[in-house]
């Protein structure tokens, strides 16, 4: 008897910054990410895979080359291989270089899709980002950029959903940013943001509170 939305289907994007800093937090992600995807199993819920900065050879690897970030998956992909490519990011090397963070969330928000993750018209659109440094860009970006873009999610996927889907018409793009909270100032205009350093799976689980579950 709540006014609760229900999305049958959802497209999640996490995207995951692989710079050297990360190294003592990218456990702690895959083990959180892993538990709550688990969730998702025999579901019509797809989800991507970003990294950030992207890694030369298009594999998580030592050096980084001078692209932004890089589509892991391809675009959208079931859970189970979702979880097969989080864990490479676990075992691979984690040394990049600054991370745009800003340029990925901006191409994220651009209902042209850049990033080429492959929305699907009929799903809605979700966005984590993972990160532990300050907001960065390569190409000039202000938070107010990235935020103008974020401020809806309409056009993007199945964005605005209508009813009966949803209760009312509802283009709220879903971004949340984890990060160092010491910079919570500096993405609070374009999503909502957690501590990194407190990621659990219980945590991933409220956020999606609205997503249809077996």
């Amino acid at each position: 008897d709540e006014d609760l939305r229900s999305f049958e289907r959802v497209d999640m994007v996490f995207v995951i910054d692989i710079t050297g800093s990360m190294q003592d937090e990218i456990q702690a992600i895959h083990n959180a990410i892993s538990l709550y995807a688990q969730d998702f199993m025999g579901t019509e819920h797809r989800f991507a895979l970003l990294l950030y900065p992207a890694p030369p050879n298009s594999a998580p690897v030592n050096n980084c080359n001078q692209l932004p970030y890089y589509n892991m998956s391809g675009g959208l992909v079931d859970v189970n291989n979702f979880l097969a490519l989080l864990v490479q990011v676990l075992n691979n090397g984690l040394e990049c270089s600054d991370e745009p963070s800003y340029d990925v969330l901006y191409d994220l928000a651009n209902p042209q899709d850049p990033a080429q993750i492959g929305w699907r018209g009929n799903a809605y659109p979700y966005v984590f980002i993972f990160g532990d440094e300050m907001a960065q860009t390569w190409r000039n970006l202000s938070e107010a950029d990235v935020a103008q873009r974020t401020q809806t999610c309409n056009g993007i996927g199945g964005c605005p959903c209508t009813p009966p889907d949803c209760d009312q018409i509802t283009q709220n793009f879903e971004v949340h940013c984890f990060v160092d909270s010491s910079y919570n100032n500096q993405y609070d205009t374009i999503c909502e943001t957690y501590d990194i350093n407190q990621i659990t799976a219980e945590l991933l689980r409220n956020i999606f509170a609205d997503v249809c579950l077996p």
